[in-house]
């Protein structure tokens, strides 16, 4: 789940001067971040991170000194965080530093699979498209492979990473927190409503508005890995699409409501037909931990909390499998 090639993108498009992208490529021991993590740092700016303290501070005053004096070949360093840099972590973290300007974009390989460059022995890191690369286990969900050839270190990993999708069904209250709790993290959000004018006038790159009469006829439309949330004003329309969700799809379905809102869909779903196992997995009340509250913004942190544990567990299962 990273998004670094179109992160890189938007900053070259913004910044004709050049961006240094700084990646964790190796570690050893006990370090703050995890192979694949990245930040991108311009004579002024700074974005993402690598870890933050000493270990970011050092990396970005690195990369801005390899701004002004124009080094334009990918460099390796190593930062040892106890010995060099104080911190209790006290791992071995190699950052791979990698200047990119608007003649060298990866804006066309923004859709590819993977992406393959050389990390030594070039002048300039230039991309090239290749098939994606198996998945390998780490823990910020990043696959790369190295290859010596002819005296060249190459780097290949994924280029578009499928986002999980997130289909969201109410534009109330809540469900507006929600959708600004899940446009912080890595997810594709469907919003769907049939009142136009719950919609805020902006909403997030991430986000898009469906606005609909029949709610439940939109759910051809989802995909099968998709993770539903159902919170519209209508108690009525909750249970049809609950009722209509369970019979196309085996993923998450998360429902607000209270223990007595559950106690009377299962009744209703059994007297329907849906079998227990189906009803089973109709997560309600929402959310992680057991937080008790009725206010927006902590539903929907505890929902998107809720939802990381859920993709966390599905990469375990396909990175095992």
């Amino acid at each position: 789940m990273n998004d670094w090639l179109k992160q890189l993108t938007d900053a070259l498009t913004s910044d004709s001067a050049g961006v240094m992208l700084v990646s964790v490529l190796r570690v050893a021991g006990s370090v703050p971040r995890y192979p694949g993590a990245r930040m991108l740092v311009t004579d002024d700016t700074q974005s993402g991170t690598i870890g933050g303290g000493h270990l970011e501070f050092a990396a970005t005053r690195l990369a801005r000194e390899r701004l002004r004096s124009e080094q334009r070949a990918p460099q390796c360093e190593v930062f040892h965080l106890g010995p060099t840099l104080g911190q209790c972590c006290g791992g071995r973290v190699e950052l791979l530093f990698e200047y990119f300007n608007r003649d060298n974009s990866p804006e066309a390989l923004l859709t590819s699979g993977g992406v393959r460059r050389a990390i030594s022995g070039v002048d300039q890191t230039i991309f090239e498209a290749v098939p994606p690369p198996p998945r390998l286990n780490n823990r910020d969900n990043h696959t790369a492979i190295l290859e010596e050839a002819d005296g060249t270190i190459f780097l290949t990993e994924p280029g578009a990473v499928p986002r999980p999708s997130v289909w969201l069904f109410g534009a109330g209250h809540v469900g507006t927190a929600v959708v600004a709790q899940l446009s912080l993290l890595p997810c594709a959000v469907t919003w769907i409503d049939e009142r136009d004018d719950m919609f805020p006038d902006v909403v997030p790159d991430s986000v898009t508005l469906r606005v609909c009469d029949d709610a439940v006829s939109e759910l051809a439309d989802a995909a099968d890995d998709t993770y539903f949330v159902v919170m519209t004003h209508s108690h009525a329309l909750d249970f049809e699409l609950c009722h209509a969700i369970m019979q196309r799809s085996s993923g998450y379905l998360g429902l607000i409501g209270s223990a007595t809102k559950r106690a009377q869909f299962e009744k209703r779903l059994r007297h329907r037909g849906v079998s227990g196992e189906q009803i089973a997995r109709l997560v309600c009340p929402i959310g992680s931990g057991g937080l008790q509250s009725g206010e927006p913004n902590i539903i929907a942190l505890s929902l998107a909390l809720q939802l990381v544990q859920y993709w966390q567990v599905k990469e375990v299962s396909l990175q095992r499998g």
